[in-house]
């Protein structure tokens, strides 16, 4: 458990591909199917190792059904079988589930210094948007691939906004809020509007309920991926104007 971007699944993929044959290990989604595929993987016993593994990536998007699904899987696991949630967020499991796991593993985002590190592996040797991405590599390797400059301009964007010096309603929609289809795109905007509002939460200039109404549409980003993230950021524009 820990925060979003910063390995964890990336490090399991790889540890236990190492560890474990590829017969006896099993990825999945957070759909009930997928849930599904992995109690049928776990009532079969190993082809080559000591145990099955499943991972269950993103944890906390495990719909109702899902979830209902892995706890049937989880109250009968049997003795080849271990199941790893991967979450960033163990308060959307339900408590069920919660109560069975043998052990928790608790992340925490990297240091500055590793960040360093980890855009120096990417061939990045400098670069403004690591102070954007809060110790999150996968942030940052995504904002690197894709203009990362246009998260930087929408972190100043937020900030004269909510400074009053921009008003989002008569300025254009940053094109990084138009194009915020894909999940990536819209987690990137998402961590960019919490970051904006939190850093101003102290300052007693700032209205608290514009900090409010922007931390909703961070989380209305990632919680609702139907969401049309340009026309939920006028109705919220609206609100950062008062």
């Amino acid at each position: 458990m820990g925060p979003a971007h910063i390995g964890k699944a990336t490090f399991l993929s790889e540890l236990l591909s190492e560890l474990v044959p590829d017969t006896d290990l099993l990825f999945t989604e957070s759909g009930v199917e997928s849930a599904k595929e992995a109690v049928e993987f776990c009532k079969t016993q190993p082809l080559l190792g000591a145990s099955r593994y499943v991972v269950v990536n993103d944890a906390h998007l495990l719909t109702e059904g899902a979830q209902d699904a892995y706890l049937k899987l989880l109250e009968e696991p049997g003795n080849h079988s271990c199941i790893i949630f991967v979450t960033s967020d163990d308060g959307l499991l339900q408590p069920a589930i919660k109560s069975r796991f043998r052990s928790i593993i608790q992340w925490i985002s990297l240091s500055p210094e590793e960040m360093i590190d980890f855009a120096i592996s990417l061939n990045v040797s400098e670069s403004n948007i690591l102070t954007l991405c809060d110790g999150k590599p996968g942030l940052f390797r995504f904002m690197i691939e894709n203009d990362g400059s246009q998260y930087f301009e929408l972190n100043d964007f937020l900030f004269q906004v909510l400074e009053g010096k921009k008003n989002p309603l008569t300025d254009l929609v940053p094109d990084v809020i138009k194009d915020a289809k894909d999940q990536m795109q819209r987690e990137c905007v998402a961590h960019i509007c919490r970051r904006s509002a939190l850093s101003v939460s102290k300052t007693k200039t700032i209205l608290t309920s514009k900090i409010v109404f922007l931390l909703k549409y961070s989380s209305l980003l990632i919680s609702l991926p139907s969401a049309n993230s340009e026309l939920h950021w006028l109705q919220t524009a609206t609100h950062l104007t008062l």
